[in-house]
């Protein structure tokens, strides 16, 4: 028997993964038989400002670790309640005590999700959250800078993370 583990990596956010695994039956009785191997693939999507959280994980570090902003209060008030519309695949854990982060299972939320709307740009969702153009692009690594945004899509938030960037 073997086992596969595997991680998603920063930019892999809102895509879509398919493995799929082959087992082979190397002591069938019947050397005839169509059932020799088997293979199974799943679909793998990796939701947007979401973490899971590794053993020995603080809030500080995760805060650091995300180049969130200074204050991991901000992290914990994003996980202290139940959310009001989960992800059915990554539901946030709700953390009642900061010093507490159960290792393994727990998933936490980095910040809100916006949808973006038709015509928005990044320089005006900066103004928007009171935050800056870098910010969001730290969160939100699947985006370009140059890019056009596209409608409909999610935004990793951190309001208030910075001075408001004032649109020129």
């Amino acid at each position: 028997m073997r086992c596969v583990r595997w991680e998603a990596k920063r930019g892999m956010e809102t895509q879509t993964f398919r493995p799929c695994v082959t087992a082979f039956d190397q002591s069938s009785i019947d050397p005839f038989s169509s059932l020799r191997s088997l293979t199974t693939c799943i679909n793998i999507f990796v939701p947007k400002c979401k973490y899971c959280v590794q053993a020995g994980d603080t809030l500080h570090y995760i805060n650091k670790k995300f180049h969130l902003n200074t204050n991991w209060l901000q992290l914990w008030n994003s996980n202290g309640m139940p959310e009001i519309e989960p992800d059915a695949l990554a539901p946030a854990t709700v953390i009642g005590d900061p010093d507490w982060i159960a290792a393994g299972d727990a998933v936490l939320n980095l910040g809100p999700v916006y949808r973006i709307q038709p015509g928005e740009t990044l320089h005006a969702l900066a103004a928007l959250f009171r935050t800056t153009v870098k910010k969001l692009l730290d969160v939100n690594p699947d985006l370009a800078a140059a890019a056009a945004l596209p409608e409909g899509a999610p935004l990793c938030v951190m309001p208030c993370t910075d001075a408001a960037y004032l649109v020129p």
